[in-house]
């Protein structure tokens, strides 16, 4: 669904499909979905959510070299947020979030 609306999966586009105000219908999928769900592990518990924030920041100032005083900039933690808040809460989880979700 997210790369018919915008092609390439990336933390650009994640964050666009998080802050879409009407959720799924209007990123092309089921009303019954509701809005829009990440799911990162917690970068306080796992490497893996770690990485993934790194790698955000990466995308996000479009370098690979990201410093302390990138990820404290007020306007990167602001698209930051954006992006977590449509971070799937799971509580209960391992550490491992993607085994754990596994079918």
């Amino acid at each position: 669904m997210l790369e018919a609306k915008y092609g390439e999966i990336n933390w650009l586009n994640l964050h666009d499909a998080a802050i879409t105000p009407g959720g799924w219908p209007d990123l092309g999928g089921d009303a019954a979905w509701g809005f829009f769900k990440l799911v990162v592990p917690n970068p306080r518990k796992n490497v893996g959510g770690l990485a993934a924030m790194v790698a955000a920041a990466g995308e996000y100032y479009n370098r690979p070299d990201i410093s302390v005083a990138d990820v404290t900039k007020p306007e990167f933690l602001k698209w930051l947020k954006e992006l977590m808040s449509s971070v799937t809460d799971i509580s209960g989880a391992s550490a491992y979030t993607a085994e754990d979700l596994r079918c």
